[in-house]
């Protein structure tokens, strides 16, 4: 638009100069010099369309120019553009096919790592543990010794049912010291397992005196319910009913006092008389329930007397 106007504008100057001269010669001049004036008007129209001819030539280099740095201003954006996705695109690319999947491995990796390390304890764990219980039956006197002690160490640790029935087997055959069988019949008390239920039951039915404790806690623990005739044959047929029982109920205070109440209110009430129940009570305020929440407690339940 620009070159349109460029372009009539000196049209316009060389018309009027053209012109203007034109009047001059009709006015001034005779024929001859209009002649020559008309010669010099032409060789100036040449040059005029000369001119012409190299300003549409520019005007047409000019908007080449244009259009060309106009292409290079597109393909300079595209590129800017292309460049700008690619940019965002390849963090993305590299983080999901590249840092996520390492760090997924490297999770996996941990992860099979602490299986296999928890595995390889357990299995050295349970290695140790048959290898104790076995120097237990046929090892020496020192090797028993220490493989009881790493036993009562490993008490709270739960075994395998093979492992509590060969603890069990241990105890039912009365070959190792009161002490030895204490501790052993301390770890297969440990967890809640059919061998140590039944052996509990042998304490009660065999009237083991020193081995009291262990089925008391045993049965807190577990649940008073399913030993209740127990205790009642065991203190039925013991010599002196009353001093058991004042120890069992000063075993399981220690153990839980909810279990202590379940046992009182129980059936228990109906093995001893009136008078026995007056004296056991009496001494159970004296000597084991300590505190007088606890006294009140007591007097609250089935076998409490006065």
């Amino acid at each position: 638009m620009a070159s349109n106007f460029i372009r009539k504008f000196i049209f316009i100057i060389i018309f009027l100069n053209f012109f203007s001269g034109f009047i001059f010669c009709q006015k001034n001049f005779s024929p001859k010099q209009t002649s020559k004036t008309e010669k010099i008007l032409n060789t100036k129209k040449d040059k005029i369309d000369i001119l012409e001819d190299r300003i549409e030539q520019a005007t047409e280099t000019i908007s080449n120019q244009n259009s060309l740095i106009s292409s290079f201003g597109t393909i300079y954006t595209i590129l800017t553009i292309i460049f700008t996705v690619i940019g965002l695109i390849v963090p993305i690319v590299t983080y999901f096919f590249g840092i996520k999947p390492s760090r997924e491995q490297i999770k996996n990796l941990e992860l099979n790592f602490n299986e296999r390390l928890d595995l390889y304890l357990k299995e050295t764990k349970q290695k140790e543990i048959n290898f104790a219980i076995e120097n237990i039956t046929k090892g020496s006197l020192e090797q028993k010794q220490s493989s009881i002690a790493y036993l009562s160490i490993i008490q709270h640790e739960k075994l395998t049912d093979d492992q509590y029935f060969k603890l069990f087997k241990i105890l039912s055959n009365n070959k190792i010291d009161i002490t030895q069988a204490y501790t052993l019949a301390y770890v297969l008390i440990g967890k809640k397992n059919e061998y140590a239920t039944e052996y509990c039951y042998d304490i009660l039915k065999n009237k083991m005196e020193f081995m009291e404790f262990i089925a008391v806690k045993y049965f807190s623990i577990i649940g008073l319910k399913d030993s209740i005739p127990h205790f009642i044959k065991y203190l039925s047929e013991i010599s002196d009913k009353n001093s058991a029982l004042i120890r069992i109920i000063s075993y399981m205070k220690q153990i839980t006092l909810e279990a202590t109440d379940d046992f009182l209110n129980s059936d228990i009430t109906n093995v001893f008389v009136l008078e026995d129940r007056k004296s056991i009570s009496s001494n159970l305020l004296d000597f084991t329930f300590q505190s007088q929440p606890e006294k009140e407690r007591f007097k609250k339940t089935k076998f409490y007397a006065t």
